[in-house]
Parts: C-alpha cells; structure tokens; sequence
C-alpha cells in the first residue's frame, strides 16, 4: 500500500518556541491517521499546542514551589516550603556570605569610646570644680592711720594707746562659697605683744570672690613693756612731739574658714606702718 507524504499546512503562524520544543518531545509530527487526511494533522497539532501552553509551572517532582528566577534550584533542606520543621530548629546552621552586611563591624566599639570620654570628661570637670583651692589673705594697707591716739609722757607712768583698724583683703578661689568665721590679729613689737584682737563676725564668701575684711583694735605701750618703762616714755614723747613719726609693727593675721563642715585656716605676717596722730 502507497502512504502519502502529509502535506504542508499552510496559511498558519508558527507556535511559539517552547511549544514547538514540547511538542516535538510527544513526536507529535511523526504521528498521523492512515488516511493521511491534513485536516486530522492540523487539528493534532493545534490541540498539542494548546495543551503545551496551558501546562501549569510545576517542577518535575510535582511539588507546589514555582519557581520565578531562572537558572535556581528548590532549597533541600525547606524543599522550597521556606519553612523546616520545629524540632530541628536548633539543628541547622546557617551560612552567611562574608559580602553580608550582617558581618560588618558594628557601631559598639563608637558608643564604648564616646562612653568613656564622657566618663573621663564628667571626672575632669568634678575634678576642676571640686578640689579645694587655697583661699588668701592680703594686706592693701601698708600705713595705717589710728582712728584715736592716748599719750601720757610722765616719766613715772609713761603709756601709749593706738587705735587702729586692720584690714585684710580674703579671696575665695575655689568654684564654691567657704565661710570665713572668724579674724583674729595680734601684733608685736619685737618679741612681745602690743596688740591683740579678733572679729568673730561671719563673712560669706561667694565662688571666686574676694571681701574686705577688717579688725579693730588696740596697740599699747604701758610701764611694764620692760624694765623701768623706758621704751614706753621715750614712744610716748616721741608721738607728742613728732606728730608725722611712724612705728612698725608686725600684725600676725589668722582667718578661720570652712566649707563641707570642713574648716581651714589662712595665715599671713606682713610688716606695717602706723602713724602716731590720727
């Protein structure tokens, strides 16, 4: 018996390439009826085409992944659910690309450096604020003038008293108020002692600021400064009779202060000029 060779359909647009591909895996050209007819040929090839097309996008192991980037392959481990079972939770591993950001060095060596600079800052400002400093004292006043001038010139009982004011500058150099309780002035005449006062008035004395601070009293010279009173009569008789004589004498000044129920004291010696006449 002659067969036929099938004839060509013509007039027809070609399928698509994978179509085509899925349609030659099923040799759907090799195949046709006996009878050669086109019309069966065409009809096998339009339904072949319309299958293809219609397939659903599953992989070969019939699984409900679909896959959307080419050239991938399901997870082994998940099979492509994107989830594992719960008693292997702390089972896998995971590996990260040294390219993740996760792998970078964090900030946490910035925040322990900022940290202790604040710390050594906060120590270095309670440092300068809080150590005590040395509170001064000073003299502005190098001659004083008495404020009331007493002379006897007899030689039997000779006696001298001056009235002076003494006064003392007291600067506060700390970062914080101190508390000057009392000042107390003693002043000599060689080795012994003319004068001695104190000023128990409290003074308050604000972060680095000075006050005035002053002590009033009495220099005297009587009988019995020395032996048979001669240094007495002779100042006595040299106030009378020189009004703009001046003797010196060395004023001894202790301040008292305190601050924090913490207390101190401030020492100076200076030498100074009193005048005999007001």
């Amino acid at each position: 018996m002659k067969v036929e060779q099938p004839k060509q359909v013509l007039g027809r647009k070609p399928p698509p390439y994978g179509a085509m591909e899925g349609f030659k895996s099923r040799n759907a050209y090799s195949r046709m009826d006996a009878d050669g007819d086109s019309g069966t040929v065409t009809s096998a090839v339009t339904s072949a085409l319309h299958t293809e097309s219609t397939l659903p996008c599953t992989n070969q192991h019939h699984s409900s992944y679909v896959e959307f980037n080419p050239g991938t392959v399901p997870c082994p481990t998940c099979k492509g659910s994107g989830r594992i079972p719960k008693e292997h939770e702390h089972q896998m591993v995971a590996i990260i690309p040294l390219s993740d950001k996760r792998l970078k060095p964090g900030k946490g060596h910035i925040y322990v450096i900022a940290g202790l600079v604040a710390c050594l800052l906060t120590g270095g400002l309670l440092l300068l604020f809080l150590i005590p400093r040395p509170i001064s004292i000073i003299s502005n006043s190098p001659k004083i003038t008495p404020l009331n001038v007493v002379i006897d010139t007899s030689r039997d009982n000779p006696y001298l008293n001056l009235e002076i004011v003494v006064e003392y500058n007291i600067t506060n150099q700390n970062y914080f108020a101190v508390q000057v309780d009392s000042l107390t002035v003693n002043s000599m005449y060689g080795s012994k002692v003319v004068g001695l006062a104190t000023n128990a008035t409290t003074v308050h004395i604000g972060l680095r600021k000075q006050v005035l601070h002053s002590v009033q009293m009495n220099i005297t010279f009587e009988k019995d400064y020395d032996e048979g009173g001669y240094v007495p009569w002779v100042f006595a008789v040299q106030c009378y009779w020189i009004p703009y004589w001046d003797l010196i004498f060395l004023n001894n000044a202790v301040a008292s202060f305190s601050y924090y129920n913490h207390a101190e004291e401030a020492t100076l010696a200076t030498y100074q000029y009193v005048k005999c006449n007001p």
